[in-house]
């Protein structure tokens, strides 16, 4: 996206800025779909790096109005997107939409070893708990 033209919103006016945008996302973090409470809200914007230039792929520039908790997992998800080197594999967006498929699909009937001492000692009371109803 090759933006010609940007506004620069001085500091005076963020907090205008932010109430109005909050209006026009009708109360609702871009990333919950929820309403934000007054004092949950933040102003995101893509930070951009030391020798960036803002304007350029979004550097530096206003993407929409959060609550805080979730500008800080975004915040944190793409910290560790680039550090895990995945942004070699595939781009983010895409990762995300495959972690989501992922996390819905059905688990296999299959207990990980790391499980199976566990899962074993339930079996032992839940066999116990059937055999003292029989009784009663």
């Amino acid at each position: 996206m090759k933006i010609k033209c940007l506004v620069e919103l001085k500091s005076k006016d963020l907090k205008n800025f932010r109430t109005e945008l909050l209006k026009s996302q009708k109360g609702k973090c871009l990333i919950t779909k929820k309403k934000i409470k007054p004092n949950h809200v933040t102003l995101d914007h893509k930070h951009s790096l030391k020798d960036g230039i803002v304007g350029e792929d979004g550097a530096g520039l206003i993407r929409g109005v959060l609550d805080f908790r979730a500008n800080s997992f975004e915040g944190r998800v793409l910290k560790l997107y680039k550090r895990s080197g995945l942004f070699r594999v595939l781009p983010l967006p895409l990762l995300l939409r495959n972690l989501a498929d992922y996390l819905e699909r059905d688990y296999l009937p299959v207990v990980h070893p790391k499980e199976l001492t566990k899962y074993r000692l339930q079996k032992l009371k839940s066999k116990k708990s059937r055999k003292e109803k029989i009784w009663k």
